[in-house]
């Protein structure tokens, strides 16, 4: 293995001197073989390598089941069929738990909307890492567990809309829109100049759809919202406290 990766300091953990191993911030296994070029890398070290791995395998074999991707058809045939093949436990807890609802895309009520159980802590888990590798990937930015509080949420209309405002808003460092494996994973990131860890993100994995809780209807949402604050900077922490868990994802 390169010096490059060894000896640095982990993205995840922040500890100087910790990194051990190459981690894909995005990992391969979301992929199609023929779409994981460059693919971005950061150091890493073995125990936030092991704790973000675990979200990695369970996500990828599960988050395609809600892909509204192109090659949705692809995916379930080429990496979900294999893995759930060698793990027929989680085989069995998904077949167990498809069921059929009511949903409201647009405002139109969807009526054969078929669900199945995913964890949704993990996929907004998984997103934290995700966001945390791409601020180092783009700025070279560091955010320590002690001095930065983040959010990651599935939102409503309205709490989107406030996203992306300052996601779109001039004043601000942005990634731009970005988009891996033919839109396998897309994303944009803004930060603010003067404040690094300051951030907010938009991000979906296979244009999944997940579901979310409006006024006692179910919405269906394909975008998940991120943001990082120093936890110095009082009117940001007030808003990921009061936006904290809003809805049920």
């Amino acid at each position: 293995m390169s010096k490059r990766w060894k000896g640095k300091t982990c993205v995840y953990c922040t500890v100087e001197g910790s990194s051990t191993t190459p981690d894909h911030v995005i990992a391969r296994g979301f992929f199609p073989v023929d779409k994981r070029d460059n693919l971005p890398q950061v150091p890493a070290c073995d125990s936030c390598n092991v704790r973000k791995s675990n979200l990695e395998h369970y996500l990828s074999a599960v988050l395609p089941f809600g892909s509204t991707h192109a090659d949705a058809c692809d995916f379930m045939d080429k990496l979900v069929a294999p893995r759930l093949r060698n793990n027929q436990k989680l085989a069995r807890e998904l077949s167990a738990g498809i069921d059929k609802t009511y949903a409201f895309i647009n405002g139109r009520v969807l009526q054969t909307a078929m669900t199945i159980p995913i964890d949704s802590e993990k996929v907004l888990d998984l997103y934290k890492f995700i966001a945390q590798g791409l601020a180092y990937t783009h700025w070279n930015v560091l955010m320590p567990a002690s001095d930065v509080v983040s959010l990651a949420e599935f939102l409503i209309p309205e709490g989107a809309g406030y996203m992306e405002a300052m996601l779109n808003t001039s004043k601000v460092i942005s990634t731009g829109p970005v988009t891996l494996g033919d839109g396998v994973f897309t994303y944009q990131g803004v930060r603010d100049p003067v404040h690094q860890t300051l951030t907010v993100w938009r991000m979906s994995m296979y244009s999944v759809i997940t579901e979310a809780e409006a006024n006692g209807q179910s919405i269906m949402v394909s975008n998940a919202y991120l943001m990082t604050a120093p936890c110095g900077l009082k009117a940001a922490t007030d808003l990921i406290e009061a936006w904290s868990r809003p809805v049920a994802a």
